[in-house]
């Protein structure tokens, strides 16, 4: 009896657990369940971090057209340095950003969600 091919050595005959995934398909399911971050992590980090500088918020605030927020000294550092990134270029001068005048909740957030 003669042995032709690799499945009648038993190689890559199936059931052998020799199979490797190959296919683009695969890989692609793979990568997109890694690199999705939580959406609850994102929104804390936005609102809690300057968008231009990264640093955490604080006062003075100011917000732009888009609603993202800023310390106010970062844009201003960056404006006089005329190295606004390229996701911030929307901001040409201090008339494109608003101060905001925030203030502690302190009736905490169950006060706010029953009034």
């Amino acid at each position: 009896r003669e042995c032709v091919g690799d499945a009648a050595m038993g190689l890559g005959g199936g059931n052998d657990g020799g199979v490797v995934a190959t296919k683009r398909a695969y890989f692609i399911k793979v990568r997109q369940a890694e690199e999705r971050a939580d959406p609850a992590e994102v929104a804390a980090v936005k609102w809690a971090a300057c968008a231009l500088s990264g640093d955490p918020l604080s006062p003075p605030i100011a917000a732009c057209e888009l609603g993202r927020l800023y310390n106010r000294s970062a844009v201003v550092i960056a404006l006089a340095s005329k190295s606004v990134p390229k996701a911030h270029k929307h901001i040409k001068g201090l008339k494109n950003i608003v101060t905001l005048n925030l203030v502690d909740n302190t009736s905490g957030a169950e006060g706010a969600a029953a009034e």
